[in-house]
C-alpha cells in the first residue's frame, strides 16, 4: 500500500510541477513576444530621431547606441578648457620657482620652443660664474638679466600658445552645444531602448531555465528511500 501511495504521490507531484512549468512557459513566451516588439520599436524610434536630427552616436559593447559623439566631444573640450586655465595660472604664478616655470613652459610648448634649453645653458654659465666672481660683478648681473629675460619670454610664448588653444577650444564647445530638448529626448529614447532590451534578455533567460527544468522532470522523481511502517503503534495524545 505504501509503495502505491508513494508512486501516486510521485506521479501527482510531477504532473503538478509540469503544469506549473507549462503555465510559466506560456507566460514568458507571451512576454518575450511583447518585449521583442517593444525593443524593436524603441530602437527604431531612437534611430529615426538620430537620423532626423543628424546625430552621431557611439555603439556600446552590447551593440546598443551609447552617448552622442557630439556630447563626448563637448565633455572632452570642457575638460581641455579646464586644463588650459590651470596651466595659465601655473605659468603666470609670480611665486613659482624658475625650475617650475621651465617645467610648465616645456609641457605647454613641447619642442616648439628653444627657450627652455637657452635658460638651461644660461644657468650653467651662471653657476660657473658664481664660483669665480662676486655677486655684484657685471658678468653675474648680466647672466641674471639674461635668465630673467628668457623666463619672461618663455611666459610670453606659453601664454600666446595657451590663448590660441583656449580660443579654439571655446569655439569647439560652442559648436558642440545641442538644444536641451534634443539632448533630453535622445537620452530618454536611448534609456528606453536599453531597458527594453535588458528586460527581453532576462525573459529569455528565465524561459530557457524553465525549458531545462521541463526536460529534467520528464522522468518522474523518485523517493530516496522506500517508505516503511514503524513497528510501534502511535496513538493520539490525550
Amino acid at each position: 500500500v505504501l509503495n502505491e501511495l508513494s508512486n501516486s504521490y510521485q506521479i501527482y507531484s510531477g504532473k503538478r510541477r509540469s503544469r506549473e512549468i507549462q503555465i510559466g512557459l506560456k507566460y514568458y513566451n507571451d512576454q518575450i513576444n511583447n518585449y521583442r516588439d517593444k525593443s524593436t520599436n524603441s530602437i527604431n524610434k531612437l534611430q529615426e530621431f538620430a537620423i532626423e536630427k543628424d546625430l552621431n552616436f557611439s555603439i556600446l559593447d552590447s551593440g546598443f547606441p551609447g552617448p552622442l559623439k557630439i556630447e563626448e566631444d563637448r565633455v572632452e573640450a570642457v575638460s581641455m578648457l579646464k586644463k588650459i586655465n590651470i596651466q595659465q595660472q601655473q605659468i603666470n604664478n609670480q611665486e613659482a620657482s624658475i625650475d617650475s616655470i621651465k617645467f610648465i613652459g616645456r609641457s605647454i610648448l613641447g619642442g616648439s620652443s628653444d627657450i627652455p634649453n637657452q635658460i638651461k645653458e644660461v644657468e650653467k654659465d651662471y653657476i660657473l660664474a658664481k664660483s669665480i666672481y662676486t655677486k655684484n660683478d657685471k658678468i653675474i648681473r648680466n647672466l641674471e638679466k639674461q635668465r630673467k629675460d628668457l623666463i619672461l619670454e618663455l611666459k610670453k610664448e606659453a601664454n600666446v600658445h595657451l590663448n590660441a588653444l583656449k580660443s579654439a577650444t571655446e569655439v569647439r564647445i560652442e559648436k558642440t552645444k545641442l538644444p536641451k530638448e534634443i539632448l533630453l529626448k535622445y537620452r530618454r529614447l536611448s534609456t528606453s531602448a536599453q531597458r527594453n532590451a535588458s528586460t527581453l534578455e532576462n525573459l529569455l533567460t528565465k524561459y530557457r531555465t524553465l525549458e531545462l527544468e521541463q526536460a529534467r522532470i520528464r522522468d518522474p522523481w523518485r523517493l530516496i528511500t522506500k517508505p516503511t511502517l514503524w513497528h510501534l503503534t502511535v496513538a493520539p495524545r490525550r
